[in-house]
């Protein structure tokens, strides 16, 4: 192993980051922090501090110099410093100092036969080995498979420009092999080199480029992606691999808004590249292509700060650039209704509320909104955390963690969607509740506001209700002879109809497509919600508010008195609101409501727990759809599975379930960016009510003897539903054993 000492009183170039350079001889080098002494042939000795120097080239051995040693255990790399140079080298990646490491000099090289390259003078060091090898030795893919992908890229690549050179009779081979170091020294165009070096034309390599244009070469790791050899994911972690960057995934790594601010998003989106940290002394920047010299060169320029690198997906950072370019255009405020702050309130709360009307604070909410909007998220968490916020979106059912804030931007975030929906700023320490009401691509989105206090600040969850999204009830995905017996019920002038399920499952979205049917006819129809979720043209719709004291129950009892046709109530969750609408369906209305159950027999216990008679409770009750949200596969990538799923069909034997013909699972796409899903489809029951299951009721008949009561009336449980989804593929496998549980 190499000492310092070996290389005392050696002739060797100290080659600074300012890019000068300095010969002589080394008289004193040490690994620790100590200055250089460097005695050139002329003149006085000159002293370096090491932070000063990118590396030192150790000149060839002239006369009787003893040699220096050579690295047994080295292999070959590729060195690229910052003052944009590459060596070819042997050098152990394991046998690194402190404040750096030594290297012998490949071959080729005429000057210099050692190096130590100090690790602040370094950009990146790369193995010497194909992708390809790279992807073997990881296991990610067989030698047959690179075979094909080599020669799909020799059929596709060009002819290398040096050989049309040769071809043409441009240049000679001694000269070609010359500049050939030259290109692999510098990393610079080959045809570049030629010229400077007067061995070709500005024609003559114009005429060559001209030739190559027929066929343009391919990345071997493109091709063997559209093989479908690997993934995007394995052929960067390769890459990650061989260069010693670590790779990233960006959907899930913390990344700093702050630190994309820092540098600017036109010459990011121009390099394609994504900064994710940032400190005072350096940024993090993730790269698709780590060899692009451009990119580092230019944001390393325009920092100031050292750039550590590391590798992610090129469909990642492309994702996460338009994403940030598309919330650059238009307005700040181009689709918010801002609450202005009251002017009695006092001096503090004024100036929290004044920085929280800020333009940037204003630009990260809205980001948050219409990154919720784009994706289709249900609700949006703002979670405080002890040293970082962060941002989670409910997608398709799943919570995603998305982002992750400094901070310090905790309280300027909370104090603006405290503003926006009405909520008290000053007040810290108590739960409270707000709404807002904004527009998106013409769309009205009202988002309902909780604020809860946690043990870091104030955590946020806002659910995101549609306006305009009352569906038409042949859009909610019922089979033929459901939705018929629900129109059915619906014409009737009295009963009771509910939809029950848990939270998210689309409850409110199923009566108000009945309401849609409903609306159509000369009925006067009132709703009341907390909050009116869906706005009905012709509904005559109230919104509960508890402060005031217009609650479920007050508004229940007095509305028999505005002579309705149709009541719908948001939800019964007490007694009393449950026994006045059960007696409203026994006195000529059509009564709808909802109820937090598991299963439409459940409905019925869950009544009777309630306190509603059974005497009254059998013929109010018109039906009782019990629904599920499960995720819906994207059609574009699902996969069939090969394998047997012996779980899933001891499952589907002890539910006494016939076995299914075949299961889908996801796979991912640009289509449904990269999660086997789009969107969510209803999982659901639909008990109607008939005589037999009517008097069931009236005897209280429950339990077990109930579900085989309405099982035999013509009901198609939640389970059945749901394994004839996952047989036509469009839920997966992993849901339906989840819904059968």
């Amino acid at each position: 192993m190499s000492n310092a000492s070996d290389y005392h009183q050696r002739e060797a170039t100290l080659h600074l980051l300012n890019g000068e350079k300095n010969q002589g001889l080394l008289m004193k080098f040490s690994l620790r922090n100590h200055q250089l002494e460097l005695k050139p042939k002329t003149g006085v000795t000159q002293y370096f501090e090491p932070s000063e120097i990118a590396y030192i080239g150790f000149h060839r051995p002239k006369g009787k110099s003893k040699p220096l040693p050579e690295r047994n255990d080295a292999s070959s790399m590729l060195v690229h410093t910052l003052t944009t140079e590459t060596f070819h080298v042997l050098a152990s990646g394991t046998k690194k100092y402190q404040a750096g490491f030594f290297a012998t000099a490949d071959e080729s090289e005429p000057e210099y036969s050692h190096f130590f390259f100090y690790n602040h003078g370094v950009r990146l060091f790369e193995e010497d080995t194909p992708l390809g090898m790279a992807l073997l030795d990881e296991k990610t893919i067989t030698d047959i498979k690179i075979e094909e992908a080599l020669s799909t890229q020799r059929n596709l690549q060009a002819m290398p420009l040096g050989d049309i050179l040769l071809e043409q009779q441009k240049i000679a081979a001694d000269d070609l092999k010359k500049a050939l170091g030259e290109q692999k020294k510098n990393r610079r165009f080959l045809g570049r080199v030629l010229i400077e070096a007067n061995l070709i034309t500005e024609e003559d390599l114009q005429s060559a480029l001209k030739a190559q244009e027929t066929n343009r070469s391919v990345k071997i790791g493109q091709l063997l992606i559209d093989m479908g050899a690997v993934t995007e994911e394995q052929v960067s972690s390769a890459l990650a691999k061989k260069l010693h960057l670590p790779f990233v995934d960006l959907d899930t790594y913390p990344i700093k808004q702050s630190a994309i601010d820092e540098v600017g998003i036109q010459i990011l989106h121009q390099h394609q590249s994504i900064p994710i940290a940032s400190d005072e002394f350096t940024l993090t920047l993730a790269r698709a292509d780590p060899l692009d010299f451009d990119a580092f060169d230019d944001i390393r320029f325009l920092t100031k700060k050292r750039i550590a690198e590391v590798v992610a997906t090129p469909s990642q950072i492309k994702r996460l650039l338009d994403y940030e370019i598309s919330l650059m255009s238009g307005d700040d405020n181009e689709f918010l209704f801002i609450e202005q702050v009251e002017e009695e309130e006092p001096d503090d709360v004024l100036a929290v509320a004044l920085e929280a009307e800020t333009s940037p604070v204003v630009r990260l909410v809205n980001k948050i909104f219409v990154h919720a909007l784009e994706r289709k998220a249900s609700d949006i968490h703002i979670l405080p955390q002890e040293k970082k916020l962060r941002v989670l979106y409910r997608v398709n059912g799943d919570l995603i963690s998305d982002e992750v804030l400094d901070k310090s931007v905790q309280p300027k975030i909370v104090s603006r969607i405290k503003i926006l929906s009405g909520m008290d700023i000053s007040e810290h320490r108590i739960t409270q509740d707000g709404r807002m009401r904004v527009f998106h691509n013409e769309a009205k989105v009202e988002f309902r506001v909780s604020c809860i206090p946690n043990i870091y600040g104030e955590s946020i969850v806002m659910r995101i209700l549609k306006k305009e999204a009352a569906t038409d009830l042949e859009a909610i995905g019922l089979r033929p002879d459901d939705q018929q017996a629900l129109e059915e019920m619906i014409k009737k002038p009295f009963g009771l109809i509910l939809s029950t399920g848990p939270t998210g499952s689309g409850k409110s979205t199923t009566l108000f497509a009945l309401l849609e049917k409903i609306i159509k006819s000369p009925l006067h129809v009132i709703t009341i919600e907390d909050p009116v979720e869906s706005e009905i043209d012709g509904a005559n719709q109230i919104q509960v508010n508890h402060k005031t004291g217009l609650t479920f129950t007050s508004v229940l009892r007095n509305i028999l008195r505005h002579d309705p046709d149709v009541i719908m109530v948001g939800e019964m969750r007490d007694p009393e609101t449950a026994s006045i609408g059960v007696e409203a369906a026994l006195t000529g209305h059509l009564m709808l409501s909802t109820l937090h159950t598991n299963s439409a027999v459940d409905t019925i216990v869950r009544l009777q727990d309630l306190g509603v008679p059974n005497y009254l409770l059998a013929p109010a009750v018109s039906g009782i759809i019990s629904q599920t949200l499960v995720k819906r596969l994207c059609s574009g990538c699902r996969v069939q599975l090969t394998d047997e799923d012996t779980d899933t069909l001891a499952i589907l034997k002890n539910l006494g379930i016939k076995n299914p013909k075949k299961l889908y699972q996801q796979k991912g796409c640009n289509r449904c960016q990269s999660t086997g899903y789009n969107g969510r489809v209803m999982v659901y029951e639909l008990l109607v009510v008939t005589p037999k299951v009517r008097e069931a009721i009236h005897d209280k008949i429950s339990g077990y003897e109930l579900t085989n009561i309405v099982l035999k009336e013509g009901m198609i449980p939640k389970a059945q539903h749901a394994l004839e989804l996952a047989e036509a593929g469009t839920i997966g496998y992993q849901d339906l054993i989840k819904m059968l549980i």
